[in-house]
């Protein structure tokens, strides 16, 4: 196993932890225990995402900085076309997921902005009941649900690469 799919299944594996913690964390928040609308939510749910940030950060950092002192010099200035294939393929299918991802949730936004006809005020929505969904679904409420589907398409798109990438370079040798 080559170091570049070494350090690939790396990043997949420790961001689809980070964020899939972060992802079922804020789902369990909103859908099971409807805590969108309570105070403080907002800053329990920055507190995850800026935690998942810094470690997504962290791991990229680390994965360069390895890549770049694992390397013998005299290698450093050499390129392999395999690998720089497989990275534009791989790049290419999360590019083409994202996308498609981005664009279904464009189309749920526009649905909600257009055909939305909740009740904005009325009582506290019970999450386990769908009849109460349109009242959680404020306008504020809304934009966070789609903020977060849009970090979930490109995070989603981040582990196509990597796993793409993994394929490719396994099945390039």
């Amino acid at each position: 196993m080559s170091f570049r799919e070494k350090s690939a299944w790396a990043q997949f594996l420790i961001l689809g932890y980070l964020w899939g913690r972060y992802f079922w964390w804020f789902g369990e928040q909103v859908l099971v225990r409807g805590s969108l609308t309570e105070q403080g939510f907002s800053i329990y749910a920055g507190t995850w995402f800026g935690m998942a940030v810094f470690g997504s950060v962290v791991v990229s950092g680390v994965a360069a900085l390895a890549r770049r002192f694992s390397t013998p010099a005299a290698e450093r200035g050499l390129h392999d076309e395999r690998e720089a294939l497989a990275d534009l393929r791989a790049t290419r299918w999360a590019f083409t997921t994202t996308t498609l991802l981005l664009v279904c949730i464009a189309f749920s936004a526009f649905w909600f902005g257009n055909f939305y006809t909740g009740n904005m005020e009325g009582p506290t929505p019970d999450p386990g009941r769908m009849a109460d969904w349109p009242t959680m679904l404020t306008v504020a409420n809304g934009m966070v649900l789609m903020a977060n589907a849009v970090w979930a398409a490109v995070i989603f798109g981040m582990l196509v690469r990597y796993a793409g990438l993994i394929n490719l370079l396994r099945h390039s040798r």
